[in-house]
């Protein structure tokens, strides 16, 4: 059975920065593997879809997150969901399926979004 990823953020927003950034990765229901992380205050604004698509891509390719990226990767293959969790609707509103990390990794990947 394939597994889950679930990428909470619990505090901050994209222009302060997110102090605490958990990815989950679940089979069957169980929480099998978690690292905890941060994201920087980031420069992300609709000035146009390519310019959106590169900043949320250079945010997410932070060295802050770079740790949480290779972490994710190494799950990569093996995961056909993502969930993004947070009360923030901007980071929910985030063109997610234009990371390259999902792009070359999982690009079949089925996301989701929840509030907590």
């Amino acid at each position: 059975m394939k597994k889950i990823a679930v990428l909470r953020f619990f505090q901050g927003t994209i222009q302060e920065g997110c102090p605490a950034v958990e990815l989950q990765i679940y089979k069957n229901k169980q929480l099998i593997d978690n690292r905890v992380g941060t994201l920087p205050k980031g420069e992300i604004s609709i000035t146009s879809k390519k310019t959106l698509e590169e900043k949320f891509d250079n945010w997410l390719n932070s060295k802050e997150f770079e740790k949480m990226n290779e972490f994710f990767i190494s799950y990569a293959q093996e995961i056909d969901m993502l969930i993004i969790e947070s009360n923030q609707l901007e980071i929910k509103r985030l063109p997610w399926w234009q990371w390259s990390t999902i792009k070359r990794f999982c690009p079949k990947i089925c996301i989701g979004f929840t509030s907590y």
